[in-house]
């Protein structure tokens, strides 16, 4: 049975009667469905009348615990991650887990590339990443991690803070750990945001950017496996530690560690703030100390340069790679503010 026959967004109110469930969820895509009892058409009629979206879930609660592959008696919750892509929270033989699975081609891929992710993630972290239980083509299931996940908007500044530098501690161990090698790291990233930004419609605003990674000189880069979307709300808490690293659909074996050093940083600080984008923090690399918009950034960005053998060159050009790169995870529709901001040159100060 497919995702799409088991979740709809929009059918008939004389079947909201024999749904499984109805949960209204927030505005954003990633719509919450914990399915617990049947909906009810005033149910679906208030939420709708106040403007909330809603998912109906069709058919029995068996029809989704089979589809998934999950113990039939567990609680189960359903994220919507994307338009195509659903990740469901149950029991397996009575262990916690997480399954993603979806029916559209181009989300299989996304599950072939949290598959390899994860795997790499266990070489070089070990119990902080999933465990893989099962993996099919439009289907995974990986352990659940213990924790909770971190929602930076809900912290003070300085407890983003603390945050940040619990999450640099997995990075040390894959460093201190990595067989030592250095230079041509994130070639092949390098070659696809390239590629990418050639024929980029917003090319012409950033003048000189593919030039400055293109002359990046990684001779002496030390080289290690990176998870790419290494920032605060990808890590679990247990007892003020990090417990567990989510979503490595991002993850290569040869990449620069200052990468997610510098996501965690800046990419949890831009996430945090409101209307801050990244492109306006990482250019205060190029700024003096006193001209940085946050002054503990530059403390932090010293500590990860010289924790992780980084020049400062290498700091730059680790900054434009992040910067760059982002810009392929962004749809072109942003409104005209994200334009400017984003594709503001980060080295033109």
């Amino acid at each position: 049975m497919a995702v799409w026959h088991t979740v709809l967004g929009a059918i008939s109110p004389a079947v909201y009667r024999d749904s499984t469930v109805f949960i209204p969820c927030g505005r954003s895509i990633r719509g919450e469905l914990r399915l617990a009892q049947p909906a009810t058409s005033k149910a679906v009629r208030d939420s709708l009348t106040h403007g909330i979206p809603a998912f109906v879930l069709k058919g029995k609660l068996q029809q989704v615990t089979d589809f998934f592959r999950l113990d039939p008696a567990s609680e189960v919750r359903v994220i919507l991650a994307n338009s195509g892509l659903f990740v469901c929270f149950g029991q397996l033989n009575h262990q916690d887990v997480v399954a993603y699975a979806t029916n559209l081609p181009q989300y299989r891929r996304s599950i072939e590339h949290q598959f390899h992710g994860i795997g790499l993630g266990r070489k070089v972290i070990g119990s902080l990443a999933p465990e893989i239980i099962l993996k099919g083509v439009d289907r995974m299931i990986v352990s659940r991690l213990p924790g909770s996940p971190v929602r930076i908007k809900k912290l003070a500044e300085t407890e983003l803070q603390k945050v940040i530098m619990k999450g640099l501690g997995p990075l040390l161990q894959i460093f201190s750990t990595s067989p030592a090698r250095r230079g041509g790291g994130d070639q092949a990233m390098i070659s696809s945001t390239l590629s990418f930004l050639q024929n980029h419609p917003h090319l012409a605003k950033i003048p000189g950017a593919c030039e400055y990674l293109s002359n990046w000189d990684r001779t002496n880069l030390p080289v290690v496996p990176v998870h790419g979307d290494y920032w605060a709300d990808n890590l679990l808490l247990q007892n003020d530690e990090v417990s567990g690293v989510v979503d490595w659909d991002r993850s290569r074996e040869l990449g620069s560690i200052g990468f997610d050093a510098l996501t965690l940083g800046f990419m949890s600080y831009a996430m945090w703030g409101d209307r801050v984008y990244l492109s306006d923090l990482l250019s205060d690399i190029w700024r003096p100390k006193e001209q940085w918009r946050h002054p503990w950034l530059y403390d932090y960005t010293e500590v990860v340069r010289q924790a992780f053998s980084l020049t400062q060159d290498d700091v730059k050009g680790v900054a434009v790679l992040l910067w760059m790169s982002t810009l392929m995870f962004n749809k072109d529709n942003q409104d005209q503010e994200f334009i400017n901001a984003m594709y503001r040159p980060i080295f033109q100060t």
